[in-house]
């Protein structure tokens, strides 16, 4: 399994979390098997700072993401995410090992629009 933690920085598994899925200067690729972490690397987000609807979900699926773990998500993205067969987890925190373990050990699922993503009616 591929899991793609929405990173603050590129500080790899030892990084905080990004609040917010599309504000994400990086992404951890966490390659897990047996429900461990088998290797992991830290990239760039290439659409930083602008971005289109689609763009990053796409992105990430190119990479072979199973999972897409963030702080917060809009509407929009989740349901891109459905459709390209990518699960959208939000309310991480803490770093990126912490997150991914706790996907892994089952006490981290679902996922729900963000409060700005709600505001706006996405």
């Amino acid at each position: 399994m591929r899991i793609a933690v929405a990173a603050e920085t590129g500080a790899d598994l030892e990084g905080p979390v990004c609040r917010h899925f599309g504000q994400a200067g990086h992404f951890v690729l966490v390659d897990c098997e047996d429900g461990l972490i088998q290797h992991s690397e830290s990239v760039p987000n290439p659409f930083f700072g602008e971005h289109k609807h689609g763009q990053i979900p796409r992105f990430l699926q190119k990479a072979g993401v199973d999972a897409v773990l963030s702080g917060g998500m809009g509407a929009g993205a989740i349901k891109m995410f459905g459709r390209l067969g990518i699960t959208p987890v939000t309310g991480a925190q803490g770093s990126v090992r912490e997150t991914v373990e706790l996907f892994l050990a089952g006490s981290l699922a679902g996922s729900a629009p963000c409060a700005d993503s709600v505001t706006h009616h996405h």
